[in-house]
């Protein structure tokens, strides 16, 4: 079949879009969504955070500014003991540590020790970074704020996981199957 150049050239700017936008979906920042309960008085604790695996070593390694961590917001509901809060500061980021298996955060099977924690407006922390592997039985979450203590055997667990495209790239694989479009149309 002899193609006219410029369907040639509609068809390799799509082959090319799909590949570029193939080739850095793997690559994405992801968006992790977990929830914590358990806590004496009661309340939850929902935490949801931007990474991106840079060194694509399975793991998330976030402390301060400088990460793979690109942003993070967690709140607590609140009970009778300490009211409620949220955070999204990097700045009083104590640390974030999670490994891209789907599991809980806490169960650390594939290197360091996993954990989150902050330092502001409460302080908070869970996982066995600064507690126990989060097993159910002991505890693997703190949170205190003017001398109260809550704390939970319940890990922080893994909701839905997302990936978020980046704008070029979704923007070039948009181009690209627009021209495919029309070459198909083209040539039927």
């Amino acid at each position: 079949m002899n193609i006219h150049p410029m369907r040639r050239g509609a068809l390799a700017l799509a082959v090319l879009a799909a590949a570029t936008f193939a080739s850095t979906a793997e690559a994405a920042p992801m968006v992790l969504n977990f929830t914590q309960s358990g806590w004496t008085g009661g309340g939850t604790v929902e935490l949801t955070v931007t990474v991106d695996d840079l060194d694509s070593n399975g793991q998330i390694m976030g402390f301060g500014g400088s990460s793979e961590l690109l942003s993070y917001s967690v709140s607590f509901t609140g009970n009778g003991l300490v009211g409620g809060f949220s955070n999204s500061t990097l700045g009083e980021l104590m640390g974030f540590v999670y490994d891209l298996d789907g599991g809980i955060l806490g169960d650390g099977t594939t290197g360091a020790v996993e954990g989150f924690g902050i330092v502001s407006p409460v302080t908070y922390a869970t996982g066995p970074g600064p507690f126990a592997l989060c097993d159910g039985v002991q505890d693997c979450g703190q949170i205190s704020f003017n001398g109260v203590t809550l704390t939970t055997t319940q890990a922080l667990t893994p909701g839905e996981l997302a990936v978020v495209p980046e704008p070029a790239s979704a923007a070039l694989f948009g181009l690209g199957l627009v021209g495919l479009l029309g070459l198909r149309r083209r040539l039927v």
